[in-house]
């Protein structure tokens, strides 16, 4: 809406206030239906309904009158840093009552209440009474067609008499000179509290220019001496720099009627959530004149307008919305999308839920990181596992239930189906493969079965963006590491012991001129098996009853599945994804890569001492997963050279160097120990 002065006159002078906007959300009509069905049913009676607003950005998303689900309940509080404000809301039957509601009426209705509470005072004690809202409704069920019209009543004085500028704003800083970080460092604990839009500030007097913050009720028994040292301090909601907040409106009128005829009011602006430091602007008011204003003479302004400054109710089509399935959708949306309202403007939401993840495993880990994609709004999934869910399963695998353990599901097929009975919506894929490892030998008669598995997990990797390692054993990442690093796609390992776990993410790196030989070593980062000298082997077989289950502290599954997902989204919000290079341990309060944080290589935690390390390490030139000789043999020989190293392990040694380096090794051990060497 356009910028509205107090009247039409001289606009050089008149101090120009912004409107409010009503945002209100699916969530809220879908409660509205409920309470029109179950409760107003046929009644036009007013009822209870709360919103919220929080402070303007400069020249960033307008911070709007929020209208959500919870607008309807007695326990209404409003999400941190942000203001409260009350209101009724009146449902009209027909579209003919609701076109023809007395919006004059009404208007003056709220102006009278907002008058009575300046001239009782009870306005200084609950300043939310200087902001209440009036809201008509009219409802088609069938259709889900709904039309709201909002107003937001604001004092207008007598003829002639408006607020004016008396002097040209100054920044907050100028204003207060060395006083400032002491007076901001007050504000920014009343604006986390959320308690008021309104405070004072008084000048204490003396050589050092003290300053204290004071509820905003304190004006009332302020003396007349005092006037001059006292200044309106608002938690402004508009966004732009050359108006003020509507609200401060009537608390000028009430300022005013005390005995006020001019006042200093400092215009406070948070962004982000308080992660940036707060905009302050002083500006020198001429209140207008309510003096000799009659109780029955008040006048009011406020309905609504539109994009096009014309007053003019809202309309909204629901009908696709409203269905249940539609409706979870919104209200998880909505939940990302308060992030990005208030802490994170550039959070690329849309980025992270077209991101397809492929979970190999689907137990403890992949349980927990499924859940944890799902609320950040990750929509694809796919669960690959060859397991049954036993009945030691679901205390620590938290999609899975009793059920599922006595009917001896897949678990990946339990996964994907607790997963779409969580959110409808979610395109949560099963495949039931066991993945072929080094160290275990593939019969004759087994091959062809074999190479489809390659294959089918190749045809996965290739259509997903991103590929989780929630696996139990070292040999079974083998393979998945090798395909994620010939075809360059981000691979996030979790592994855990009993009291320590490890996320790392593997390094993407570029084979287009893969040499035979590893080279010299470069500084990128490397993967899972590049701190091992020894290829993965058969750790499966003839394992005991304590070697066959996971034995960890339950917590750890659920805090290494987190952070593993946290460092996907992380890495999704750089330009170059998981490319990224990799950040060292920084002190609390630096600037990070990007605004969600560091992007390190990997986080090893240790539950024993409540602490995690950043590490970073870089690419083995003579990995047996993801060096130049092992994809080089790969792109080579495909599948020969997979059933080679699946048949015999150490081929991945003779292959990068590694045999022969150990055999140097022992040689040079030999010649250190000769007796020909010394005479003892």
């Amino acid at each position: 809406p356009p910028l509205l002065p107090d009247r039409n006159s001289s606009m050089a002078t008149l101090v120009k206030f912004q409107p409010f906007t009503s945002t209100i959300d699916v969530p809220f009509w879908f409660e509205f239906t409920r309470k029109k069905l179950d409760e107003l049913r046929l009644s036009e009676e007013a009822v209870e309904v709360h919103s919220f607003v929080g402070t303007g950005h400069h020249g960033d998303v307008k911070s709007a009158v929020n209208y959500s689900m919870d607008s309807f309940s007695d326990s209404f509080s409003p999400p941190p840093q942000h203001f409260a404000l009350n209101g009724s809301l009146t449902n009209f039957n027909t579209i003919e009552s609701f076109k023809k509601a007395d919006k004059k009426e009404l208007l003056s209705s709220g102006a009278q209440l907002i008058w009575a509470d300046i001239k009782s005072r009870a306005a200084f004690k609950n300043p939310a009474l200087l902001s209440p809202s009036t809201m008509i409704t009219y409802s088609d069920l069938k259709k889900y067609h709904f039309y709201s019209w909002v107003c937001y009543p604001s004092l207008v004085a007598k003829e002639n008499s408006y607020n004016t500028i008396l002097s040209e704003p100054v920044s907050f800083e100028t204003a207060f000179g060395s006083s400032y970080e002491g007076i901001e460092a007050e504000i920014k604990k009343v604006y986390e509290s959320a308690s008021s839009m309104f405070h004072l500030l008084l000048k204490e007097g003396g050589a050092d220019d003290s300053f204290s913050l004071k509820p905003f009720a304190e004006f009332e028994s302020l003396p007349q001496t005092s006037y001059s040292n006292a200044t309106l301090v608002f938690l402004d909601p508009s966004n732009r720099e050359t108006s003020l907040g509507w609200p401060l409106r009537n608390a000028l009128a009430l300022l005013n009627d005390v005995g006020f005829t001019e006042m200093k009011v400092l215009s406070w602006k948070q962004s982000r959530g308080g992660v940036e430091k707060g905009t302050g602007i002083l500006h020198h008011i001429k209140l207008a004149d309510f003096s000799s204003q009659g109780d029955d003479a008040v006048k009011g302004t406020g309905w609504e307008l539109n994009s096009k400054g014309k007053a003019t109710p809202k309309f909204v089509n629901l009908a696709a919305s409203m269905d249940a399935t539609l409706l979870a959708d919104s209200a998880v949306d909505l939940n990302l999308k308060l992030m990005r309202w208030r802490m994170l403007p550039k959070l690329d939401l849309e980025g992270i839920a077209k991101t397809k993840c492929l979970l190999l495993g689907a137990g403890t880990l992949g349980c927990n990181i499924a859940r944890s994609l799902l609320g950040w709004g990750v929509r694809n999934m796919t669960f690959v596992d060859s397991g049954k869910v036993s009945y030691s399963n679901p205390v620590r695998q938290t999609l899975f239930t009793f059920e599922d353990s006595k009917k001896g599901i897949k678990k990946a097929v339990a996964a994907a189906a607790a997963l779409k009975s969580i959110l409808p919506s979610v395109n949560a894929q099963s495949v039931v493969m066991t993945i072929p490892m080094p160290g275990h030998p593939v019969q004759k008669q087994d091959e062809e079965e074999v190479a489809a598995n390659i294959k089918r997990l190749s045809d996965l990797i290739d259509a997903h963006d991103v590929v989780y390692f929630c696996l139990d054993s070292r040999e079974a990442r083998w393979l998945p590491t090798l395909l994620c690093s010939e075809k360059g796609k981000l691979a996030l390992n979790v592994a855990l012991g009993f009291d320590s776990f490890v996320v790392m993410r593997h390094g993407i790196h570029d084979y287009s001129s893969v040499e035979v030989t590893g080279g010299e070593e470069k500084e990128e980062l490397g993967c899972y098996f590049c701190n091992d000298v020894m290829a993965p082997d058969d750790s499966v077989t003839n394992r005991t009853l304590d070697q066959q289950c996971t034995v960890t502290r339950p917590g750890l599954s659920f805090m290494s599945s987190s952070l593993a997902v946290e460092l996907m989204v992380s890495l999704l919000q750089h330009p170059m994804g998981g490319r990224a290079p990799a950040d060292l341990a920084q002190d609390i309060g630096t600037t990070t890569t990007t605004d969600l944080g560091l992007l390190p290589h990997q986080v090893r935690g240790f539950l024993t001492t409540f602490s995690n390390l950043i590490i970073t390490g870089k690419q083995y030139n003579r990995c047996v997963a993801c060096s130049p000789p092992v994809v080089h043999a790969f792109r080579k020989s495909g599948n020969s050279f997979l059933f080679e190293v699946f048949n015999k392990p150490s081929t991945l040694e003779d292959t990068t160097g590694i045999t022969a380096m150990k055999a140097e090794a022992v040689d040079m051990d030999t010649a250190w120990g000769s007796d020909d060497d010394f005479d003892m």
